[in-house]
């Protein structure tokens, strides 16, 4: 605006100069001069303009959250020696066996998310143990637990994470002693857990490697209006992710 000021001022300038050099008889002014000066005016300000209505490029913000995926676990399962509640210390002990579940994971934050599954855990009756001495026994118990966990990742590298969870959630517990007229007991009890998966990236979407979990579940009923303690569940095995 300055400049287009200067400029406007100097052609008035110059056209009254004409006009005065001339006498009182109206003369042309000196267009060539005079239209110079306008054009570099207008130059001037077509740049500024230009200048003006240039608008800085913006880069659009990118989503630093992961995709929803899907989380399989396929291994195996180890029960702790359990006491039986107000038998003066008679326990069972179980035989390994299998554990299966999977969970659908929805992102919270950067590294952070939520995940709800379902699961299903067997495990055979091996024993029961009272005062040092142990009887065989033949049963089962089924195990089918509904959660919630929160998960955290860590980047060990650019293909290597860890990711460490905990959770809560209620199973559903089908407890069977083979003997006569023992019929299976079911029951639901609390689950609470928690665990960690170590994974190396397959492709941008999937990635496989290994987990580990601890669980705990109070009061599984047993035949006999008896009931287990607080069963303490080990799993270990091999998970399996991707995103969609």
């Amino acid at each position: 605006m300055l400049k287009e000021s200067l400029f406007g001022a100097l052609g008035s300038t110059l056209i009254c100069s004409s006009v005065i050099a001339s006498g009182s008889a109206a003369v042309e002014p000196n267009l060539p001069a005079v239209n110079v000066l306008m054009g570099l005016g207008a130059q001037d300000a077509d740049a500024t303009t230009s200048d003006d209505s240039e608008v800085p490029a913006t880069s659009e913000s990118s989503d630093s959250f992961s995709e929803m995926y899907l989380r399989i676990n396929a291994g195996v399962n180890m029960i702790t020696d359990t006491e039986i509640k107000s038998s003066g210390g008679i326990k069972v002990a179980f035989d390994a066996g299998l554990d299966l579940n999977v969970a659908l994971g929805i992102p919270l934050a950067e590294d952070f998310s939520v995940e709800v599954g379902v699961g299903f855990q067997y495990n055979g009756v091996k024993q029961i143990k009272f005062n040092g001495l142990s009887e065989d026994l033949d049963g089962s118990l089924f195990q089918i637990p509904l959660f919630a966990d929160l998960v955290y990742d860590f980047h060990l590298t650019d293909s290597l994470t860890l990711g460490l969870l905990a959770g809560a959630g209620f199973q559903y517990n089908s407890f069977k002693l083979d003997q006569p007229g023992l019929e299976a007991k079911t029951s639901w009890t609390f689950r609470y857990q928690a665990g960690l998966n170590l994974t190396w990236a397959l492709s941008s979407s999937s990635s496989l490697g290994a987990y580990g979990r601890y669980a705990w579940a109070p009061g599984i009923e047993l035949p006999g209006e008896l009931e287990l303690g607080t069963a303490g569940i080990v799993s270990l095995g091999v998970v399996y992710s991707f995103d969609f």
